[in-house]
């Protein structure tokens, strides 16, 4: 169950991120002409920013999917702009430094929110 889950997550990941590029590897918004609106994207568009953030979240859920001592975790992930967003509850504190970690090491994560908290009950 847990490597369909992941699976899909990164089909997802991919697919998004393909979604996003054309086919020399441009994002499509470059190489369209300029209509003086402004966005806060670097990449010149909204939609462009939610895809790669959608493809963040998923590769990062994978990852913490995948990491043996964070697999029975229940953290929830947000993306915002590159920025992921850590939260739910852990036993340990090297369990919370360790999904820290693993999502700070996927592609395309700028920074790391750590609202994780650290508890038994």
């Amino acid at each position: 169950m847990r490597m369909t889950i992941l699976c899909l997550a990164l089909t997802a990941a991919m697919s998004v991120v393909a979604c996003s590029r054309t086919e020399d590897g441009r994002n499509p918004s470059s190489t369209a002409p300029s209509t003086g609106a402004t966005t806060d994207s670097p990449s010149g568009s909204s939609t462009a920013v939610a895809l790669e953030d959608t493809a963040i979240t998923a590769k990062v859920k994978a990852a913490l999917a995948m990491a043996d001592d964070l697999k029975d975790s229940r953290i929830s992930v947000e993306t915002v702009s590159g920025r992921v967003i850590l939260t739910g509850k852990l036993p340990t504190e090297s369990q919370q430094r360790r999904a820290i970690e693993v999502a700070r090491a996927v592609d395309g994560v700028q920074d790391v929110e750590n609202r994780l908290t650290v508890g038994n009950s």
